[in-house]
């Protein structure tokens, strides 16, 4: 297939090393302002757009912006392959990608052999105008997250403590003991339970009482006065803790220790009934065995569905996270992958909203110096230019927010800047789902600045 290399720039005189490759590659080549773009690219059969910035930084995140904006709002634009090319550019590569069916970031200087592999990518399997998309698919779990309903907005003002969940590697650094159950046979159980726990299990077991409280309190459930719901959040782990893969591993996408574990909850359920007398918080727990086996059988009451979700929820999430006996910010950004894939159990839009806010909270406040570099994290501008962020001049509806306060619709009036320096996404774009996205995931493997400086609209 011949394809048209639509080479849009304002600097023709620099782009002679470019047309001569892509001739070479048996390209047909035209070159187009960034003012006639639109127009011309209707009348070529085949485009890929060849898009090359001079080495002016703002220059270049106005032509970022100005891509974006493209993709979003001009019919048929997002539909072409894209080579990107300029100082640095490959860092925007994922979140360009979210618009084109095949990117490819270029860093100038380039020679024949990278701009080759860069071709490869935008030619092959090209999806055709009727299959591709222009942004990650997120799954309607996710997407009920933002929903009429909007979740994630009713929650974002609240704290649910995930700055305090990276230090809790023991019971005694969990300050609100809130989440304990106080009835006298329920305590002299838990206490039977720590006496043949591990460090590590002992930790995960105050973990996950701890987080299903805080996202209960945080939907108004009012988890003090449910008694039932605390005896399961203390005592489900009884049989869990007779082998520890059931209590330490990883359960999602092995289907064959889900069964295992959901069976062994069942026996939990039925020692908890004997022990307590509770039914009710056996029926809990009876509901996140099923919950975790993939059994679609909800509870006639709503109050047990919603505690089982939460006390599961919480615990997958805390063996993620805390699985080499310490936070790691890594886990947490697979945690959030697999909440994207919607493979992180049946859990309903409210769980799921509650755990993104504490898994964000717990990423803005661990320090940077995890995730970088000694050289990056030691570099005392760069270290400035963060602490900086919180210096702004607030216009009208203007507000400074954390990564865990982004909905969708809100417009950035900075850039927003990793720790590192480097842009992540220019200033004057209206956030929308797929970006705030993005960004909650890059934020676990890569500390973006913060506040945020947005207008609200």
């Amino acid at each position: 297939m011949v394809y048209s290399a639509a080479i849009v720039t304002d600097f023709v005189e620099s782009s002679s090393r470019l047309t001569e490759i892509l001739r070479q590659n048996d390209f047909v080549t035209r070159f187009i302002t960034f003012r006639d773009e639109e127009k011309v690219l209707k009348s070529l059969s085949n485009p890929i757009i060849f898009i090359q910035f001079s080495d002016e930084k703002d220059l270049v995140q106005q032509r970022i912006k100005d891509i974006i904006h493209k993709a979003q709002e001009v019919p048929g634009y997002a539909r072409n392959g894209l080579v990107v090319i300029g100082p640095d550019i490959s860092f925007f590569n994922e979140l360009i990608g979210g618009f084109f069916p095949k990117v490819a970031c270029v860093n100038t200087p380039f020679n024949a052999v990278t701009m080759k592999r860069a071709l490869d990518i935008v030619t092959s399997s090209r999806p055709s105008a009727q299959t591709q998309k222009t942004s990650i698919p997120l799954p309607s779990k996710f997407l009920n997250v933002f929903g009429s309903d909007n979740v994630f907005k009713q929650i974002q003002e609240q704290n649910l403590g995930g700055e305090n969940y990276l230090k809790c590697s023991s019971p005694e650094d969990i300050a609100d003991k809130s989440y304990l159950c106080e009835r006298e046979d329920v305590a002299k159980e838990l206490d039977s339970i720590e006496s043949v726990a591990d460090e590590w299990e002992l930790g995960h077991i105050h973990r996950t009482a701890h987080l299903s409280y805080q996202i209960l309190e945080t939907l108004g459930h009012n988890p003090k006065s449910d008694e039932s719901f605390l005896i399961a959040s203390n005592l489900y782990c009884t049989s869990l803790l007779q082998n520890p893969r059931f209590i330490r591993s990883d359960p999602i996408s092995n289907s064959k220790l889900c069964i295992e574990i959901s069976q062994s909850l069942r026996n939990s359920a039925e020692t908890i009934k004997t022990k307590t007398n509770d039914s009710a918080s056996a029926k809990i727990v009876m509901q996140m065995a099923n919950i975790i086996a993939g059994i679609d059988k909800r509870d006639d009451s709503e109050s047990v569905n919603l505690t089982a979700q939460a006390i599961i929820g919480a615990d997958i999430f805390d063996r993620a996270c805390w699985q080499t006996g310490v936070w790691e910010p890594s886990a947490a950004h697979k945690v959030l992958v697999k909440v994207r894939d919607n493979n992180l159990l049946n859990l309903s839009s409210d769980i799921t909203a509650c755990l993104i806010k504490f898994v964000l909270e717990a990423l803005e406040a661990t320090n940077p110096k995890r995730m970088l570099s000694s050289s990056v994290s030691g570099n005392a501008a760069l270290e400035e230019l963060a602490e900086s962020q919180n210096d702004a001049t607030l216009g009208e509806n203007e507000r400074l927010v954390r990564l865990s306060q982004l909905i969708p619709g809100m417009l950035l009036k900075k850039p927003i800047m990793a720790y590192d320096g480097k842009m992540v996404i220019p200033k004057d774009i209206v956030l929308d789902i797929d970006m705030i996205w993005r960004l909650w995931c890059l934020c676990a493997v890569r500390p973006i600045n913060t506040p945020i400086h947005v207008k609200i609209k």
